[in-house]
């Protein structure tokens, strides 16, 4: 959880507000979940079980950071 605030372990001279930056670093952390332990039970194939739990945590991290936008609200 803590690497999703990318501004605290990111140097400054990186460009961490580019769009594409982000979903790398979210995707890399979303896979790397996913291929470590925390899968979906429904598919049997060990691969495929982890694209598709990499898929679906991207996706809802997305989804809370699209909702979330400017307000700070989705925090708690």
């Amino acid at each position: 959880i803590l690497c999703v605030f990318n501004k605290a372990i990111i140097p400054p001279h990186f460009n961490t507000s580019h769009p594409v930056f982000k979903l790398f670093l979210q995707a890399l952390l979303c896979f790397g979940t996913a291929f470590t332990g925390l899968r979906v039970s429904f598919i049997s194939e060990p691969i495929i079980r982890g694209l598709v739990t990499g898929l679906i945590l991207l996706t809802i991290l997305n989804a809370v950071n699209f909702l979330d936008n400017m307000d700070g609200l989705c925090c708690g």
